[in-house]
């Protein structure tokens, strides 16, 4: 026979929830909430000053934003002051980490997404060649913001050291601008190159090309949730 719940014990447990997110904020940091709309207004300030600001807006959205998250998930990890007791809690470390890299991700995606919104209501993007439909607005910014999150955050974890991790995220981004041609060229590299709509708004396949990027951000995910539930391997973390 189930316990009905009362509604102290459900204000109770929001209550918690709510301690327990504002916990998870705080160790963010502040980078994580001025990062995504510094980056932005930078990107376009520039952009504007040199006469392309769609583009510039743009490369924003899919490439800036998602490399800083990057770089912020790869090192966030590392910042647990009480990592002990989160292994010996209920559930371990995982659920604390995961929840924590939600925070980052959602909080980027909204600050990517009002930013696109204002693009498309002043008219700025629609001086860009590629999709403008409302999907493609999402998933320009999201799916290539999710890889960068997720990888980055496994990164820190696996290589456990958050500046090797940030080293190797920030090394990938530099390499697929630079080499951006040569991604373009390779049909295997084409399907998940993540500035493409910034560097092939014409492309025919970019709607593939970012569900394919979520795919393997979902991956990603999948085995970092696994990881995590590895303490010994966090403990042993040259951050700490």
């Amino acid at each position: 026979m189930s316990v009905p719940v009362t509604a102290d014990a459900r204000q109770q447990h929001a209550r918690r929830e709510a301690t327990r997110l504002r916990h998870e904020t705080a160790l963010l940091g502040i980078a994580a909430v001025v990062s995504p709309p510094l980056v932005l207004v930078s990107f376009t300030f520039m952009g504007a000053v040199a006469g392309d600001g769609a583009r510039a807006l743009t490369g924003a959205l899919e490439a800036g934003v998602p490399l800083a998250v990057g770089i912020i998930a790869a090192s966030m990890l590392s910042f647990e002051p009480a990592l002990e007791l989160q292994l010996a809690s209920p559930g371990g470390f995982r659920p604390a980490a995961l929840r924590r890299l939600g925070l980052l991700v959602a909080w980027a995606a909204v600050v990517s997404l009002a930013a696109t919104a204002a693009g498309r209501v002043t008219g700025l993007l629609d001086s860009w060649p590629g999709p403008a439909d409302p999907m493609s607005d999402v998933l320009m910014s999201v799916a290539p913001l999710s890889v960068f999150a997720a990888w980055g955050c496994l990164l820190g974890v696996a290589l456990r050291s958050r500046g090797a991790a940030a080293a190797a995220v920030t090394g990938f981004w530099l390499a697929a601008i630079a080499f951006k041609d040569w991604f373009l060229s390779h049909d295997l590299l084409h399907a998940w190159y993540p500035f493409m709509a910034t560097f092939a708004p014409h492309d025919s396949g970019i709607l593939a090309n970012r569900l394919t990027l979520l795919g393997i951000a979902a991956i990603g995910l999948a085995i970092l949730a696994a990881v995590l539930g590895r303490g010994e391997w966090l403990l042993g973390s040259e951050d700490r």
